[in-house]
């Protein structure tokens, strides 16, 4: 069976990103230290960080480093100039609960 892919296809330019511009087409493996099965997987490690810095292991032996909280920053301000609608695809954001009237987030289940 293939793995499923975790493709970092190209990174959009901004001050966070400096330095790391052409990297392209490459397969995330690791956000800090742990494997990342899929999408959705990578997805909540992203969004669970608790460290200060979000370290991608990419082919290659490539590697990613971003403060945590400045690419939480950055990420909004990435998707207006680039006038992308959402930071993730339908399909993976997280599933909503109906209840007893209120909504609970089921947070990074697979």
């Amino acid at each position: 069976m293939t793995p499923p892919y975790r493709v970092l296809y190209n990174v959009l330019m901004d001050d966070i990103s400096a330095g790391y511009e052409r990297l392209a087409e490459l397969q995330v493996k690791k956000v800090n230290g742990v494997e990342v099965e899929n999408l959705k997987h990578l997805r909540c490690l992203v969004e669970e960080c608790t460290e200060e810095f979000l370290r991608f292991d990419l082919d290659d032996e490539r590697v990613i480093v971003l403060n945590y909280e400045s690419a939480k920053i950055a990420t909004s301000r990435i998707l207006r100039r680039h006038r992308i609608p959402s930071a993730v695809s339908a399909d993976l954001i997280n599933e909503v609960k109906e209840d007893d009237d209120s909504k609970v987030e089921l947070a990074c289940l697979n």
